[in-house]
């Protein structure tokens, strides 16, 4: 029988120590990666009674109305699975190094992430665990993986573009060595489906040129990211 241990913390305005404690107990987690999170979460949150889960990543923060935004445009929509937009902080002068994950309310073929995600119950309840393949756990991926099988069971996609949420870009993501190691992934695979190629340069510019099939697939997946020069 497994020892379950609840790990309580009491704490007030300490915000460095509260993150420094966290970061140190995420480490005795022996199954790193985002894909080991999500299923947590999702697992998780089956254990109530919840109809719908709300999913978003640690570097976002909602706007007001996010909640209520998501529920009215998937009553609209009808849609088992919703996006909603990122609008993404930026400073200075410089241009952003992504642009905006941004579309139209309504259905929508296939979506871009899961940073900001609001999913009905049933399909968690229908789809088989693990959720979110762990084969992407420190790559990322896992949120494309999951939407293919998601579209190939039949489940319907929809955007909420008034469900915003605010987000940085980490640093990581603004690196060439990042998109390589993420399109030499084996689970990649080119059936994929893909919208049309979304490579942006810092400047706001589309790349060219022919970086291999793996990168190609990355660059032309739901997601968004930078390719520098």
């Amino acid at each position: 029988m497994t020892d379950h241990v609840l790990i309580a913390i009491p704490t007030y305005k300490r915000p460095r120590s509260l993150a420094r404690l966290l970061d140190a107990i995420a480490r005795l987690e022996d199954r790193r990666g985002i894909a080991q999170v999500r299923n947590r979460l999702v697992a998780e949150a089956l254990k109530s009674d919840a109809q719908f889960l709300a999913m978003i990543d640690d570097d976002e923060w909602p706007e007001p109305g996010w909640i209520r935004e998501f529920l009215e445009a998937q009553r609209i929509t009808g849609a088992d699975v919703l996006q909603g937009s990122i609008l993404f902080a930026h400073k200075g002068d410089r241009p952003k190094p992504v642009p905006d994950i941004r579309h139209a309310t309504g259905p929508v073929e296939i979506l871009e992430g899961a940073g900001n995600l609001l999913i009905r119950r049933p399909v968690l309840e229908k789809t088989a665990s693990p959720w979110f393949d762990p084969a992407f756990a420190l790559t990322g991926g896992e949120d494309l993986d999951f939407f293919v099988r998601l579209k190939r069971a039949g489940w319907r996609f929809g955007w909420a573009d008034k469900a915003r949420a605010l987000g940085e870009v980490p640093a990581v993501r603004d690196d060439l060595r990042w998109v390589l190691r993420r399109a030499s992934h084996p689970r990649l695979k080119p059936e994929s489906p893909a919208p049309p190629a979304r490579s942006f340069r810092p400047g706001g510019g589309q790349t060219h040129g022919d970086g291999g099939p793996a990168l190609q697939r990355i660059c032309r997946g739901p997601w968004r990211m930078t390719v520098l020069p």
